[in-house]
């Protein structure tokens, strides 16, 4: 993978553009208002499989009310209520913004804080085929969706003339999954699935300590 595309996909993540891409009903948790002390501060998230000062890092920048990520040649800034919710269930915190396709759905991240900066997991189905089971299925209920969905318009070729549209695009009933449950039923996932396996971690600047407000 690219250098450019690696960061994207890192800056995207955390930015909140939908790599977690299982669809929820509800954000587990209890809601919360503003981003609590234990998670604000500057972090710098580093990649051991990029070896280049200019794309080797991300900082992420976290106070009460939103979330400003910075690369070396831009700055993203996500705003709390408006961009995402954050919920709290016990020591982690679950980040819920809206689903890009189904807006009334939510893609999540889980938030673990730690001394030395933060977990961030990644809530995806991991299925390798489409009719597998994910690993949320275990614990969740899996509902489907209806929906209409719209054919894929044809677009000009180089010569001026339409290409065909695909014959599986026509338009007509399609069906999307999401996931809905309990509390409890999402924290049983999280500590059988995803607590301390699949993470990327965010380090604490040295000097940068947490708000006491």
């Amino acid at each position: 993978m690219k250098i450019k595309n690696l960061l994207f996909i890192v800056l995207s993540s955390l930015a909140l553009f939908g790599c977690s891409d299982a669809r929820f009903e509800t954000i587990p948790g209890q809601y919360l208002d503003l981003i609590p002390s234990d998670l604000q501060g500057n972090f710098r998230f580093y990649s051991k499989d990029i070896h280049n000062h200019r794309f080797d890092s991300l900082l992420v920048q976290i106070n009460n009310n939103q979330i400003t990520l910075t690369n070396s040649r831009e700055s993203v800034n996500k705003m709390i209520h408006l961009d995402f919710q954050l919920h709290q269930m016990h020591e982690i915190y679950i980040l819920g913004f809206n689903d890009m396709t189904f807006p009334t759905l939510w893609n999540l991240l889980v938030l673990e804080p730690t001394k030395e900066g933060m977990k961030v997991y990644f809530v995806n189905e991991n299925k390798f085929k489409k009719d597998d089971p994910s690993n949320i299925q275990k614990f969740m209920g899996l509902r489907d969706l209806n929906y209409q969905s719209e054919p894929i318009q044809p677009n000009g070729n180089s010569d001026g003339g339409a290409t065909p549209p695909l014959a599986s695009a026509h338009a007509g009933p399609s069906v999307a999954q999401y996931y809905t449950g309990t509390e409890e039923q999402f924290r049983a996932y999280f500590d059988s699935e995803l607590k301390g396996k699949d993470y990327i971690v965010l380090t604490r600047e040295r000097g940068n300590k947490k708000s006491k407000k």
